[in-house]
């Protein structure tokens, strides 16, 4: 549905200054020091995966608003700590890194008159967002199924 290029966000003391364009090798060197993470148990029931996927955003905000370190990610993700000067963004230099956002579907199962009502309504919210300014994207193709 839409295409995202992302950003380098963190602290200014730590990202360096805001706006200017900063090198992926730059970034590289940095994150060499830094402990992998270690991801949720595939077999652990959703509820469960969803709400340590919640501690574990919670814990990247607040990583960043006390400067132990950055992230490179979307600008909505932190668009309200970047509007309160919570932390601030760098673009990354070279060919954009981007994320797309997509709509998919089970090819197996028929489709059903909610499910298509559903997906028809989050494409035009997406749409709208993007066209409206809130979102930073690129609109993609939103005819395939």
């Amino acid at each position: 549905m839409l295409r995202e290029q992302l950003v380098l966000i963190g602290l200014a003391d730590i990202i360096g200054p805001p706006g200017e364009l900063i090198e992926i090798e730059k970034i590289r060197k940095a994150a060499d020091h830094v402990p992998p993470v270690r991801r949720g148990d595939p077999r652990r029931p959703l509820q469960r995966e969803i709400n340590e996927r919640a501690r574990f955003v919670r814990a990247i905000s607040n990583a960043l608003k006390y400067g132990s370190g950055a992230f490179i990610g979307g600008k909505l993700y932190s668009r309200e700590m970047l509007e309160r000067g919570e932390v601030a963004m760098r673009p990354i230099a070279g060919p954009p890194i981007t994320r797309t956002l997509s709509s998919v579907h089970l090819s197996g199962r028929p489709a059903t008159f909610v499910g298509e009502l559903i997906r028809d309504l989050l494409i035009r919210f997406v749409c709208d967002v993007v066209q409206s300014g809130a979102r930073d994207a690129e609109i993609i193709d939103t005819t395939q199924t």
